[in-house]
């Protein structure tokens, strides 16, 4: 990976550096799926090497002090107890916080399956916690529909998280499945649905 955020074009992370957040480990294939925020903060994806079973992280932060704080095997938090296992995508937000599309380990003793086991997370104020997982139930949508699926997402400079998906449950069809939702101000919420009207149109 290379910045040219300083004003002149820098190398900040390439296959086969030591990580300094991870004692032992370096720097993997660094994925496609990268960031970066108006302070020259980057989120990243990489695979690592010397670093056991936790072989997968997501680095944000400046070039020279990346931290791996969403980690392969990482706990997963609300979520009883489990762990992560891949991520999909990250976007940092002005003030370096971060969120993840995950996938989490499948575990029968936990309830996580292929029906449940993707979500979004973030790290806002250093402490990662979950904004969606599929599976759950859709705050402001009628009892029984659930999040399918999540694609893009944005991190605004409070730290508010934005993100497009799908959803899935009674009355819902493919004219209808789609939605934004958005954090700002407080709790989640729909910001618009397939298939409303579009205001002044």
């Amino acid at each position: 990976i290379w910045s040219s955020h300083s004003g002149a074009l820098e190398l900040a992370a390439w296959e086969g550096q030591d990580v300094p957040a991870i004692p032992g480990a370096r720097y993997g294939h660094i994925t496609a799926s990268m960031t970066m925020n108006k302070t020259g903060e980057m989120a990243f994806i990489a695979s690592l090497a010397g670093a056991g079973g936790a072989n997968v992280a997501v680095f944000t932060g400046l070039p020279g002090a990346f931290d791996g704080a969403f980690r392969r095997d990482g706990l997963a938090p609300d979520t009883g107890g489990a762990t992560f296992r891949l991520f999909a995508a990250a976007a940092i937000g002005g003030a370096g916080d971060t969120a993840v599309f995950a996938s989490l380990n499948n575990s029968s003793s936990l309830g996580v399956s292929s029906a449940n086991n993707d979500g979004i997370w973030t790290n806002i104020g250093g402490a990662i916690a979950k904004v969606a997982r599929e599976g759950d139930q859709v705050p402001g949508l009628p009892a029984g529909i659930t999040f399918e699926s999540f694609r893009e997402i944005l991190v605004a400079d409070d730290g508010s998280v934005c993100f497009s998906g799908f959803v899935d449950g009674p009355g819902v069809n493919s004219s209808n499945d789609g939605c934004l939702w958005s954090n700002a101000g407080g709790p989640l919420k729909i910001l618009m649905r397939e298939g409303e009207l579009a205001p002044d149109t």
